[in-house]
C-alpha cells in the first residue's frame, strides 16, 4: 500500500508543470487533475500521521506534492475557463471576477 501511494504522489509531482492546454475542456481537466492530487498527498500524510510508526519518507514526498502543485493554483483559472465555458465545473464564478 505504501509504495502504492508514494507513486500516485510521486506521479502527481509532474502535473506541476503541466502546460494548459489549447481548450477550455483540456485546462479545467488539468485544473481537477491538479486538486486531486493535492487531496490525495493530503490524504496520504493524514493516514501516515495516524499510525503509531509514519514513513516520514511518505510524508515528505506528499508534502512536496503538495507545495509544487499549489504554487501554480493562480494560473489554473485562465480567462475562458469558467461558467462561460459551458463545461461542468464546480469553482465558483467569483474566482474570475476578483481577477
Amino acid at each position: 500500500m505504501k509504495r502504492r501511494v508514494m507513486l500516485v504522489a510521486l506521479a502527481s509531482m509532474g502535473l506541476a508543470g503541466t502546460v494548459w492546454a489549447a481548450t477550455p475542456a483540456e485546462t479545467i481537466t488539468a485544473r481537477q487533475n491538479n486538486f486531486k492530487a493535492i487531496a490525495r498527498a493530503n490524504k496520504a500524510i493524514q493516514d501516515e500521521l495516524r499510525k503509531d510508526a509514519p514513513d516520514i519518507a511518505l510524508i515528505t514526498t506528499s508534502a512536496t506534492v503538495i507545495d509544487r502543485l499549489s504554487r501554480g493554483v493562480r494560473q489554473w483559472f485562465p480567462n475562458g475557463t469558467g461558467p462561460q465555458s459551458g463545461i461542468k465545473t464546480e469553482a465558483s464564478p467569483a474566482i474570475w471576477l476578483r481577477r
